[in-house]
């Protein structure tokens, strides 16, 4: 929802993207816990137990681990554990397992909005984008698993809003945003080099348009790269 819209305004408790938020939460609710944890799910639980706070999982070594994850992972065992006394194992531990995907997946779902909504310059246009999100069977299917796929792509997504708003208008945070999540998405899933390989596959498309910002969008791309 658009940050000019104060929570305090009832246009904001109003706006269109509302329904579609809470129909993408009740779809990924339903049967969120209907089969135990396979073993793709298993071996992430099993990769936060590598993380320690000594930030060793960082290293090139620890390839087998997504390292983002893997840390907030331990975040949200850690807290299910000792704060809420979820025993890890039981239908209840599954289902407070993937409230961390799911609400990945549901940031997703608004991010989607706000990118599109600068894309597009359509709030038609922008709330049909991001009803695709809510109700596609493959997201559902990732926000109900306890995988990395929906932070990586909530992450992307950040990063892409970002990346055009510093080509377009410049603003350090816009850049800021650029660099941090970019460097996150990459340690939330590897994939994410082609996300990184996207983007700048578009900025040198766009070269004409965005010429004046070549040299900040060159300056932030290595720094991205020296920070994975």
């Amino acid at each position: 929802i658009e940050a000019s819209v104060s929570p305090k305004s009832p246009a904001f408790w109003r706006h269109p993207l509302w329904p579609v938020i809470l129909g993408g939460i009740v779809f990924r609710l339903y049967n969120l816990a209907g089969h135990s944890l396979w073993y793709d799910e298993s071996t992430t639980l099993l990769g936060s137990t590598y993380v320690d706070w000594s930030f060793t999982f960082l290293s090139a070594s620890e390839s087998r681990l997504q390292p983002l994850n893997s840390f907030l992972c331990l975040l949200w065992v850690s807290f299910g554990d000792r704060v809420l006394g979820i025993e890890m194992g039981s239908i209840a531990s599954d289902f407070y397992l993937r409230l961390m995907p799911m609400a990945y997946s549901v940031g997703l779902i608004w991010m989607t909005y706000v990118l599109a909504m600068r894309l597009f310059q359509s709030q038609s246009a922008a709330i049909i984008a991001s009803w695709f999100i809510a109700v596609s069977p493959f997201q559902v299917y990732y926000a109900q698993e306890f995988r990395p796929h929906t932070l990586y792509a909530f992450l992307a997504v950040l990063g892409m809003y970002c990346s055009l708003r510093a080509l377009e208008e410049g603003g350090r945070k816009y850049w800021a945003g650029t660099v941090i999540f970019g460097t996150l998405a990459f340690y939330s899933y590897y994939f994410s080099a082609f996300y990184l390989l996207s983007i700048n596959v578009y900025a040198l498309t766009c070269f004409s348009r965005y010429k004046k910002k070549i040299l900040p969008w060159t300056i932030s791309q290595l720094s991205i790269l020296l920070l994975i």
